[in-house]
């Protein structure tokens, strides 16, 4: 029979442990303050399919300069009178048909703006674990919105570690297509 020191146990069992982790969420919610960002992309990905919307942003980005001054740029869908059959590499099928994004003109953002921003960065809320139901079935959903500041990013996908709250990332959607609107 062989024994192993306490050392080489604890070793074992820690490494073990480590390599668990991605297993078990934490869970719970934590707030994170990403006030202090040199950019932030918001974009929706697809999960199975995709279901855009020409109602609001598809894809925007603010860029903030030393100074403090933001800079906004989005995106947005727009149908082209395509079916879905005809769409191209660059076109995503819709249930109204084929969209295609359009880039808006960027624009500097002013100091109310830039303020409503920093308030909505300030105090993000992110779930720690996938949601329960994940654990029993897969859930792929036709869309996902992803949030990154600088490096930091979440997701609203409700099976990913890390993700944001569901009214979180709605939250920041408006706050997009509010800015979206000079």
């Amino acid at each position: 029979m062989t024994f192993f020191s306490p050392r080489v146990a604890l070793a074992v069992s820690g490494a073990a442990m480590l390599s668990l982790t991605g297993c078990f969420p934490f869970g719970g919610t934590v707030s994170r303050d990403y006030t202090v960002f040199n950019t932030y992309t918001y974009k929706q990905t697809s999960g199975l399919g995709f279901c855009g919307s020409s109602d609001g942003v598809f894809a925007a980005t603010i860029d903030r300069a030393s100074d403090g001054t933001m800079t906004y740029a989005a995106t947005v869908l727009r149908p082209n009178g395509k079916s879905n059959e005809a769409c191209g590499d660059d076109e995503f099928p819709t249930e109204t048909g084929c969209m295609v994004p359009q880039q808006q003109s960027p624009r500097t953002l002013s100091p109310t703006a830039a303020d409503q921003v920093t308030t909505a960065f300030a105090q993000i809320a992110v779930e720690r674990g996938p949601e329960a139901i994940c654990r029993t079935i897969a859930l792929d959903p036709c869309r996902i919105d992803r949030h990154t500041w600088d490096h930091n990013s979440h997701s609203d996908y409700v099976c990913s570690a890390d993700r944001l709250a569901a009214d979180q990332s709605q939250s920041l959607i408006t706050l997009l297509n509010s800015l979206n609107t000079p």
